[in-house]
């Protein structure tokens, strides 16, 4: 099956809202024949014919007082753009439209997901910073909702975007929130060792100066009474070794302590990033030093 058929349902559905009749029944045929003809561009991928239609259907909604089926076509829509190559910023548009009526009708859960949805989707292609916008709100929406865990997730998606932007405070400030909420839940505790790692590593990588290696040292302290587990670590190795490197100034001990850490855990993009920029604090005490 091509197209064409759906092009003469969309045809037959403009012709029925443009006719005269009752108005319920003519715009609730209008949405019949607009369903089939999305659920052929569908089988035939034809996003970009799926996702106008679909959005054709949200005046028909209103016209039958259904802002909820409006909010859930507008979705689709984006879902629909979103399959497209170069089409994000439209997905994105009318995602938006989508969560700002669930929030209208008080469907705080669904505009959630939907705002997780669209900051996972500018995250894939690397726009931190309206990602980290997205995510935050849906967040929020979560917490409001009393769904903790799907907000530790988007806060800690948040809190590794801001690291690799180096807003390093915020991120900061995520990590231990998520290290609060690990050690606390008896499923999460054995993940709170994983957040102080990239706590640490953070404030390791803001560090400029031996005065605030001296003041990451009391930090670092405190992190390691949060979580039983952190102190025997290959994590808190790692993190021991760099200071002793940085307290030092010597590169080849920071990349020794690298190279050990690696033999037994590789380091994932983020991490190597983060690191890099700390291999950098490292080389320039060394070069104050000689």
């Amino acid at each position: 099956m091509t197209t064409t058929k759906g092009d003469e349902f969309l045809e037959q559905a403009e012709k029925k809202l443009k006719g005269w009749g009752l108005l319920s029944n003519k715009y609730e045929d209008a949405l019949e024949l607009y369903s089939k003809a999305i659920n052929i561009y569908k089988m035939n991928k034809a996003w970009d014919k799926a996702a106008d239609v679909l959005q054709r259907t949200v005046a028909c909604h209103n016209k039958c007082d259904s802002k909820y089926d409006a909010a859930t076509a507008l979705n689709e829509a984006g879902q629909m753009l979103k399959k497209m190559p170069d089409n994000i910023e439209a997905s994105v548009r009318v995602m938006s439209e989508s969560v700002e009526i669930f929030l209208e009708l008080g469907k705080l859960n669904q505009a959630a997901k939907i705002e997780k949805e669209i900051g996972e989707a500018l995250e894939e292609v690397e726009n931190y910073a309206d990602a980290i916008v997205h995510l935050q709100r849906a967040a929020d929406l979560y917490e409001s909702e009393n769904q903790k865990t799907t907000a530790n997730i988007c806060l800690l998606k948040v809190a590794h975007m801001n690291a690799s932007l180096e807003n390093y405070e915020p991120a900061i400030e995520l990590f231990e929130k998520s290290i609060e909420y690990a050690v606390d839940d008896r499923m999460l505790k054995f993940q709170a060792k994983e957040y102080i790692f990239k706590a640490a590593a953070c404030r390791l990588a803001q560090i400029t100066d031996k005065d605030q290696l001296e003041d990451f040292k009391t930090k670092y302290e405190e992190y390691k009474d949060m979580d039983v587990h952190f102190p025997d670590s290959f994590e808190a190795k790692l993190i021991d070794g760099v200071v002793e490197a940085w307290d030092k100034g010597d590169l080849r001990l920071f990349q020794q302590h690298m190279r050990d850490y690696d033999r037994i855990k590789k380091l994932d993009p983020w991490k190597m990033n983060l690191f890099l920029k700390i291999k950098s604090g490292v080389e320039n005490v060394g070069n104050d030093l000689t």
